[in-house]
């Protein structure tokens, strides 16, 4: 009905007669109505990938503030992504979240637990292809059990046990021999799966200290004990960890393996 009202009243107003003004009423009335009814639209949505950060109850949700920014920065000059530098903060509460395939989550103390609608929300947006990062600054024993309690809510029957080495998370786009983080607390990552793919990822090293910058692009925090090799190291399992998120194990393909080979030489 309005989409009618408007063609109609462009050929009143419109000086003349013909077939130009009918096109041109319903290219206004198509974008007009797609704005109206489409959210994604109006909320200035982009082709950009966007990372997502999670905000919780309890506890310290944000201790290395630029963290996730200048990981976008490093994954912009180093693949072809075209990344938006700013995080998106969301709660699991926020109907956005399912614009967001990955999702981070940072701690370093205890936190509150969270609502049944919140584990219902989280379940929901893994099974149905979302992946959760969580990092844990300073390997708090406090954190870590109200974690697993979560988790164990979330997906339940599903165990959180070691990443093995050779799984392709490691090879996704850089050769990485080793979960770094700014420490070294554990030689390994943590990972829960739901039908055949790493839907958590766990890491106990502090990821995020070794990203961390200050506004005039200094790393604020020493990387022990591999000091500039381990950072490095730290970035590349960042970008592998984004490209799992995106594109799965679409490197176990035999069609790979020349490029892969190619790269470690």
């Amino acid at each position: 009905m309005v989409s009618l009202f408007l063609i109609e009243l462009l050929k009143y107003w419109w000086p003349g007669k013909g077939y130009f003004p009918t096109v041109l009423a319903r290219t206004i009335c198509f974008w007009a109505i797609l704005l109206l009814c489409c959210p994604s639209i109006q909320a200035g949505y982009t082709d950009k990938v966007t990372l997502a950060q999670l905000k919780y109850q309890g506890g310290n949700w944000n201790p290395r503030n630029n963290a996730l920014k200048r990981l976008a920065w490093e994954m912009v000059k180093r693949t072809s992504m075209d990344m938006e530098l700013e995080p998106k903060i969301l709660s699991l509460d926020d109907p956005e979240l399912a614009y967001y395939p990955f999702l981070y989550m940072v701690g370093e103390e205890d936190f509150e637990d969270f609502s049944d609608l919140q584990i219902k929300i989280l379940r929901n947006y893994l099974i149905r292809g979302g992946m959760l990062l969580v990092d844990s600054v300073a390997d708090s024993p406090r954190f870590d059990a109200r974690l697993r309690k979560m988790l164990a809510l979330v997906l339940p029957g599903a165990k959180i046990g070691p990443v093995s080495s050779d799984h392709v998370l490691y090879q996704s786009f850089y050769m990485v021999n080793y979960p770094a983080g700014r420490i070294l607390n554990k030689s390994y990552m943590e990972a829960m799966e739901y039908d055949g793919r790493l839907v958590v990822l766990y890491s106990h090293n502090d990821m995020a200290g070794a990203w961390e910058r200050d506004s005039f692009g200094s790393y604020l925090f020493d990387v022990v004990p591999g000091g500039a090799g381990q950072r490095e190291m730290v970035f590349r399992l960042g970008a592998n960890i984004l490209m799992y998120a995106l594109c799965q194990d679409y490197k176990k393909d035999q069609v790979h393996i020349p490029f892969i080979l190619k790269r470690r030489r």
